[in-house]
């Protein structure tokens, strides 16, 4: 009878479960060399974009654009978050923030129209990184932490006999 409860309460847990949507990508930039005035700093930026995003704009075989927003930090201290696009290219390899202009390794693969980008952590010029994860959904956190509920719920019934001869 527990058995029963516990396979009706997963399947419909699975029955409410939303459809697999892209993930969301994060961009996190930083600048080993940076300077300002003569002083060295240490920029950190961030942004998300869709997993599959539709372009704001593109030019074919050439680049796209997104609308994002920015969250950065300056020597560790937080600035105030700046809304801006970010355009990705495919004829020059690189991208271009709000900041600056970074060429290297192609950071998506298939179309502009169509982009998907790659996971990882790319070198650019002038010593700038940025790394790229996919980040799940809430949705795949909550099947998840309810998926580990009911395993350990199903564990916890479970009584083992001991029989002595």
């Amino acid at each position: 009878m527990r058995k029963m409860r516990l396979g009706l309460a997963a399947v419909s847990l699975l029955a409410l479960a939303a459809p697999a949507a892209a993930l969301p990508y994060l961009f996190v930039v930083s600048d080993a060399n940076a300077t300002y005035n003569g002083t060295a700093i240490d920029p950190t930026y961030s942004f998300y974009l869709d997993g599959s995003p539709t372009p704001d704009a593109s030019v074919p075989d050439t680049y796209f654009i997104a609308s994002t927003s920015y969250n950065y930090s300056i020597n560790g201290v937080g600035q105030a978050p700046l809304s801006d696009v970010a355009t990705f290219f495919t004829d020059m390899n690189g991208f271009n923030t709000a900041f600056n202009l970074y060429t290297g390794p192609a950071l998506f693969d298939g179309s502009t129209d169509a982009p998907t980008f790659k996971t990882g952590t790319f070198a650019f010029d002038d010593d700038v990184s940025v790394t790229v994860t996919a980040v799940p959904e809430p949705a795949s956190w909550a099947m998840m932490i309810a998926g580990f509920g009911l395993v350990g719920a199903g564990l916890r019934s479970r009584r083992t006999r001991v029989v002595f001869a």
